[in-house]
């Protein structure tokens, strides 16, 4: 066998860094990518750490269906961001259940398991089909993915940190008077693109009045939001009736290498209020030591962390993100969050820790032992 990891899903270069994790942890990883130009795309949203380990990791180029096919047969595994592997294998779909095709991990990220596996469609179906046929599902414990996976009675799932996400980000606070706090998320309050499957609002109106009584009470501030979303026309309409133009920055949709930028140029981090879990932006955020206000649920958090979760400024409702916002006046608490912020990050993201449990289970489904777990100890049999 000649990899013993093959990544399928780019995922903003997640699996890139993935591989690299991957492979200083004694897996030889390739990386199959459709149409990738070089291993340096994105290279500065890829840190240093990774950037200098990259000629370590093969990426081989794909075309979907049979070339797919027969070059993930020379890895013992796939790994399988959001269901890509559906588009790596095409109409060939079926020869994924033939004997000599590796097993399929499959990432789940976000929507893929809040929105997507819910809806009616045939690809759906397929995605359905594809987590329940697999040995192994890594999920998210966002509330509603808990739900569906019950309602889908998807077998074999994990949850675990993603390990993706790299981490030694960390750039001091700027020391601006104003408070800036940047809401990168996606304009989205369910206003013009209800959707009857859709549950990947941000509540940013709640975010927004919040954000004006605050400035009313007091908090010397100012906010910067991206105009994209469906309802980001609103929004700004939101902002004048408010009467807050002054204390806002409106800047155009970045790339990821500009959004990271920004979250460094800013104290906070607004990230979104209503989904109940956290992905790419509040991890990211916490990296370069941001304290983020996002909403979380605990209870779903739990499964995951183990009642360690997030320091992060907690909030759902309108009152909640006006109180969580009023401790901002106090820059020891930014101070403070900050640092525990990174330190929370680096306990259950950093380096090939975060991969601990994915390593045996790799074992566990392939036979193929690269770490000592012990048992060698033993005379038994």
């Amino acid at each position: 066998m000649k990899y013993d990891i093959g990544l399928v899903g780019s995922l903003c270069s997640c699996d890139i860094v993935t591989a690299v994790k991957l492979q200083n942890a004694g897996l030889k990883t390739v990386v199959l990518s459709k149409g990738r130009v070089s291993r340096s795309a994105n290279i500065q949203s890829i840190p240093a750490s990774i950037q200098k380990n990259l000629d370590k990791i093969d990426i081989i180029n794909f075309n979907p269906g049979v070339d797919f096919y027969k070059k993930a047969k020379c890895c013992r595994l796939i790994l399988s961001f959001s269901g890509s592997i559906l588009g790596g294998l095409r109409e060939c779909y079926p020869l994924k259940f033939l004997p000599d095709f590796p097993p399929i991990v499959n990432i789940a990220t976000g929507s893929d398991v809040t929105e997507f596996i819910n809806e009616q469609s045939f690809a759906a179906r397929i995605y359905r089909n594809l987590l329940k046929t697999s040995p192994m599902n890594w999920m998210v414990e966002y509330p509603l993915a808990l739900k569906f996976i019950q309602k889908y009675d998807i077998p074999n799932t994990y949850f675990m940190p993603f390990p993706g996400i790299a981490h030694d980000y960390f750039t001091p606070l700027p020391t601006t008077k104003k408070v800036r706090i940047l809401n990168p998320s996606r304009i989205d309050w369910k206003l013009n693109d209800p959707g009857e499957w859709r549950a990947s609002s941000n509540g940013n109106d709640r975010f927004i009045r919040a954000f004006a009584r605050a400035l009313d009470a007091g908090l010397d501030a100012e906010a910067t939001l991206i105009f994209r979303g469906p309802d980001k026309v609103e929004a700004k309409k939101l902002v004048s009736s408010l009467g807050i133009d002054d204390a806002i920055i409106w800047k155009d949709e970045l790339s990821r290498d500009q959004l990271l930028n920004e979250i460094r140029e800013h104290h906070v981090v607004a990230d979104q209020f209503d989904l109940g879990g956290f992905g790419g932006i509040t991890i990211e955020s916490m990296s370069i030591g941001r304290p983020v206000l996002i909403y979380l649920n605990q209870v779903s958090s739990s499964i995951m962390f183990r009642g360690d979760g997030p320091p992060v400024l907690n909030c759902h409702s309108e009152d909640e993100i006006f109180s969580q916002l009023m401790l901002l006046k106090d820059r020891s608490t930014i101070n403070d969050i900050s640092i525990q912020s990174q330190s929370w990050i680096m306990k259950y993201y950093s380096g090939t820790e975060s991969l601990a449990e994915f390593i045996y289970h790799y074992y566990r489904l392939t036979g193929h032992c690269v770490q000592d777990y012990g048992w060698n100890h033993y005379s038994t049999k």
